[in-house]
This record gives C-alpha cells, structure tokens and sequence, in this order.
C-alpha cells in the first residue's frame, strides 16, 4: 500500500512538473507571436526648434510688420527663458546692418509666436534683441536662462577722449501674469558693469 501511495504521489508530481513546463512554452510562444506585449510603448517625441520648417519660422516672425526687413532666419538655440520648464527658440536674421534675434514661444496646441517686451514708458514691443560689431559702434545682448530674461547693452567709440561709451544696460525680466519680459531695474543695474565693459 504504501509504495502504491508513494508511486501515486510521485506520478501527480511528475504531472503537474509537466503541465507547468508545457504551460511555460506555449505562453512564452504567445508573447513571440504578439509584438504589442512584447514592444514597449512608443513615447511621444519632444519638440525640436530645429526640426521647424523655415516656412513656419518665416509665418510666425513675418506676422509682425516691423519684422519684414529681417531676411535669412533660422534657429540658432532654444532655452528655457521663461521659467515654465519649455524650451523657447531663438531665431536669428540678417537685419541689413545686423544681426537680428526674436524669441519664439510654442504654446499647447503647436501655435508659434515672436514673444513681446514692455518698455520704460508702457509701450509694448517684440523682444528683438540685436547684435553689431564695428569700428566705432557695438550693440549686444546676453541670454539669462536662470534669471529669465536678457540684458542688451550699446556703445559708441568717442574719438576725443578714444575711449567707449557705454549708452547703458537694460535687462528684461519675464512676468507670467502679462506675458512680457518687463524692463527691470534691479537686473539692469546687477548687469551695467559687466554689459559696459569695452568690446575687444
């Protein structure tokens, strides 16, 4: 009795041991067959500045009719210059005597625009940053990722004295509430030094 009850114990091992093997191939044959369970799931692409299309850069500055003598845009950098954790672009164009660059904002639903700044008086302007270089005139500007916004700065070569002068630093905050990168008195004056200094 006892060794019909040891060999009956050892046979439904020895079934279930085959069952289990059996039940193991043919699922792991299924997830082969089915490349849905198989691949991981596609993520969505994080947008590029320098995937857009010139036609899309030249739609969203065109837009703006003190923009149209700027030609030759294209990105040169994207940043995060407004805090929000997205990238903006930057966008670079021959302005003639210049080089002339706009920040661009890529909202929720895909739409791009040139973002605006407020002046001393309350006027509101496009952030048109530029950038000259010549014998006796410079105009500059530095991005402020961590402070979000920018400084620009210009200065003349006066002859008499053969030393610079520096026509002052004005830097731009971003305010979320208006939408604009506000002129900022504190930011400006932080910046004055380091913005006068002679260009080489």
């Amino acid at each position: 009795m006892q060794k019909r009850s040891v060999t009956n114990i050892l046979l439904i091992i020895l079934i279930v041991l085959v069952g289990v093997t059996l039940y193991t191939k043919t699922h792991k044959s299924k997830l082969a067959e089915d490349p849905e369970k198989t691949t991981p799931v596609e993520t969505k692409k994080e947008f590029d500045w320098q995937d857009l299309a010139s036609q899309e850069i030249e739609s969203a500055v065109y837009r703006n009719e003190e923009t149209s003598s700027v030609t030759d845009l294209k990105i040169s950098e994207s940043m995060d210059l407004t805090g929000d954790g997205v990238l903006e672009g930057i966008v670079v164009g021959n302005g003639g005597n210049n080089d002339t660059y706009f920040i661009l904002s890529r909202n929720s639903k895909g739409e791009i625009s040139v973002l605006k700044e407020q002046e001393l008086d309350g006027s509101i302007t496009l952030a048109s940053l530029a950038s000259v270089s010549r014998v006796k005139n410079f105009a500059g500007f530095k991005l402020l990722p961590k402070e979000n916004g920018y400084y620009s700065v210009s200065q003349s070569f006066d002859e008499e004295k053969g030393k610079w002068n520096c026509g002052g630093v004005y830097a731009y905050k971003w305010n979320a509430e208006s939408n604009l990168f506000v002129i900022d008195a504190n930011l400006s004056s932080k910046y004055e030094t380091e913005g006068c200094k002679a260009p080489n």
